[in-house]
């Protein structure tokens, strides 16, 4: 499954419940992307990019449960007005997935 889907999608049915908190529910990632230095007509171009189709080899289930899950503890105890932060980097070859709260 391909990782920014699979994460935006777990994430965005969490909004309506994050702002009747008044919580603001932030996702800090991006696609990453990469040059795409061939093009159609197999010369090179290096200002072409194009999104990583990042794919994890897993129970994509399991996967949003435990996303699922983080983030439905950070809004139960997350107070008014507080901020829930989802943050996905790319490191090497590792996908990391970060859940933190602040007032």
């Amino acid at each position: 499954h391909d990782i920014w889907s699979l994460i935006a999608n777990t994430v965005k049915p969490f909004g309506v419940q994050a702002r009747s908190k008044n919580i603001f529910l932030n996702t800090d990632f991006k696609p990453q992307f990469e040059a795409d230095t061939e093009t159609d007509d197999g010369t090179n171009n290096a200002d072409e990019v194009r999104a990583l189709n990042l794919v994890v080899f897993g129970d994509s289930i399991k996967l949003q449960q435990v996303l699922r899950n983080l983030i439905s503890n950070a809004l139960k105890f997350s107070p008014e007005n507080g901020t829930i932060k989802v943050t996905v980097t790319r490191e090497n070859d590792k996908i990391r997935d970060y859940v933190s709260t602040s007032d």
